[in-house]
């Protein structure tokens, strides 16, 4: 009993989370920045030519690409990734825990780090 349990609790927060990335992931997609990269990765995967970059978080908010070697950095707005895009997707976690903001970090793309803290200890 407590298996079924454990195992209907762990695909309800999976498919949570999945839904959220999924969504987070479509509105980039219809973003400036998807809108520049899908034809990039379809026009690679035609010819078989060329290598996609990897992304990293920085592409989320803004993707920088050159079109060809040599040729100047093209950018394109991307979505807002923020604290509160985060927080979204692990919403479930509000009822066990208290988020606050604690100040900036180096190098990232959030304005801020989350501690979580389980109340009462």
């Amino acid at each position: 009993m407590y298996r079924k349990v454990w195992d209907d609790e762990h695909d309800t927060i999976v498919n949570y989370i999945h839904e959220r990335i999924d969504h987070y992931c479509q509105l980039w997609l219809e973003s400036p920045a998807g809108t520049h990269f899908l034809p990039l990765i379809n026009n690679m995967k035609v010819s078989k030519k060329g290598k996609p970059e990897l992304l990293s978080a920085s592409d989320i908010v803004e993707f920088q690409h050159r079109d060809a070697v040599g040729s100047d950095l093209v950018s394109r707005k991307g979505i807002e990734w923020t604290v509160q895009e985060v927080m979204d997707i692990f919403k479930f976690l509000q009822p066990m825990s208290e988020l606050q903001e604690t100040g900036l970090l180096s190098d990232s793309v959030l304005p801020c780090r989350l501690l979580l803290t389980v109340p009462g200890r």
